[in-house]
């Protein structure tokens, strides 16, 4: 049994190998096949590719591998490594038979994205950062786009959430087909506490005083101050800024949220510090006015009311400022505002009469008769007007006010006299007639 194995070796060594004298014939590959024409490959994956030559026999079986795209994917003694998403070919060249397989690199997809946090809580400008976690790891766009349902409330950026205003806004974190989203509730900062920088003010009425309120915390959502006055008619407030209007006090409060402070302002008197008058001294005849006008200073004194009196009413009235000249005589004006005061010296002086005359300038009386005599006094508003009358002889003719009575046959002059101006009338006394009539009127005369 073991010589026939020897044998039998021998003879198949004799078949398989000619001898060295034979000239070896060489034999060429008529086909090249793989053992896949087309393949989808993940990028970042290798795949192997297997290539027969036909016929078994060839003498030279080398391949040749190549990728026609080396970007997309490479290929090295037939295992492809692919490196982007794209399309190639590979080709497995023997001798000048070959043999190619399409390639389609695709993209890993992404297969769940979830974030660090499903909710939050924020108050206006506060910020909190989302990560985004991709799978798998490999998957070929990990790129994440970030968003906001409502930018007013919340807005996102790279992650960043940052609080806008009250309210609550959903961010959306996607990546590929996939997305995860996070619950973002904005709420609001509340006031803590409200300051002023002045607790206590004293202001004169007209002065201001601004005060200014301090909020916190810094952040706080609504800082908004409201500022109101216990009583408006001694201090108004607007904005901070204190008006004072009259003596007495009030309160002046800045509220924010639900905080507030006060500031006690008092508002005191502005002292009259002096009266003066446009005239110190005035010279009148009676009915004669003159208008006195009183200065007060300060200009801002909180009572720059005048109170005006005279000495002498009967000489001199006066009222709110006007001096009216009753009669000859002095009195004094005084102006008063607060405890100052002024005055000013009114003299009354007398008008005198400039002239007087009469109606008549003489006239023939008979005994018993009469005449009135009108006497006119010039200027019209003389002081003292009064007529003194008088008689040359009232033995001849007297007169009373004015009326002139015959007494006896002669003459007389009558006097009328004002101040120290006159005018005179001669009166002639005729003896009456036989059988006249002793008591002939004037008119008959």
């Amino acid at each position: 049994m073991k010589t026939l194995k020897i044998i039998t070796a021998i003879a198949l060594a004799l078949i398989g190998f000619p001898s060295c004298e034979e000239e070896a014939q060489e034999i060429f590959a008529s086909r090249v096949s793989l053992n896949q024409l087309s393949v989808d490959i993940p990028v970042g994956q290798t795949i192997h590719l297997s290539a027969v030559i036909y016929p078994a026999t060839t003498t030279d079986k080398t391949i040749i591998w190549s990728s026609s795209d080396e970007s997309v994917a490479t290929v090295n003694d037939g295992t492809i490594v692919t490196l982007r998403v794209g399309q190639t070919i590979i080709t497995a060249t023997c001798g000048d038979k070959s043999a190619s397989c399409v390639v389609n690199v695709i993209p890993i997809e992404v297969e769940e994205i979830t974030l660090n946090a499903k909710e939050a809580s924020l108050k206006v400008g506060e910020s909190i950062s989302l990560t985004a976690t991709v799978k798998p790891e490999n998957a070929t766009d990990k790129t994440v786009i970030w968003s906001s349902s409502d930018e007013e409330i919340a807005t996102v950026k790279d992650g960043v959430v940052t609080a806008i205003k009250i309210g609550s806004t959903t961010i959306i974190a996607k990546a590929g087909d996939k997305s995860a989203t996070c619950v973002v509730t904005v709420e609001a900062t509340p006031v803590t506490s409200i300051t002023l920088d002045k607790t206590t003010a004293s202001l004169k009425a007209g002065e201001t005083v601004t005060l200014t309120a301090t909020v916190k915390p810094d952040d706080a959502t609504d800082k908004t101050v409201t500022w109101t006055t216990s009583d408006a008619s001694i201090v108004t407030v607007d904005n901070g800024v204190v008006t004072a209007k009259k003596v007495g006090t009030a309160t002046i409060t800045a509220k924010a949220g639900d905080k507030s402070a006060t500031c006690a302002v008092t508002v005191v008197a502005t002292p009259v510090t002096s009266v003066t008058l446009n005239k110190t001294t005035a010279s009148l005849k009676a009915g004669e006015t003159v208008t006195l006008t009183a200065t007060v200073k300060p200009d801002d004194a909180t009572d720059k009311t005048v109170t005006w009196s005279t000495s002498d009413a009967s000489v001199a009235a006066v009222e709110n400022g006007v001096v009216t000249a009753k009669k000859v005589g002095t009195a004094t004006i005084t102006a008063k505002a607060g405890d100052k005061s002024a005055t000013c010296a009114i003299t009354v002086v007398a008008t005198p009469v400039t002239s007087v005359t009469l109606d008549r300038t003489s006239a023939s009386l008979k005994a018993g008769e009469t005449v009135t005599l009108t006497a006119t006094v010039i200027p019209d508003d003389a002081t003292d007007k009064t007529v003194t009358w008088t008689t040359s002889d009232a033995s001849v003719a007297t007169v009373d006010n004015g009326v002139v009575t015959a007494k006896k046959v002669g003459t007389a002059t009558i006097t009328a006299k004002t101040g120290d101006k006159s005018a005179t009338c001669e009166v002639t006394v005729t003896p009456t007639a036989s059988g006249g009539h002793e008591g002939i009127t004037e008119e008959d005369w």
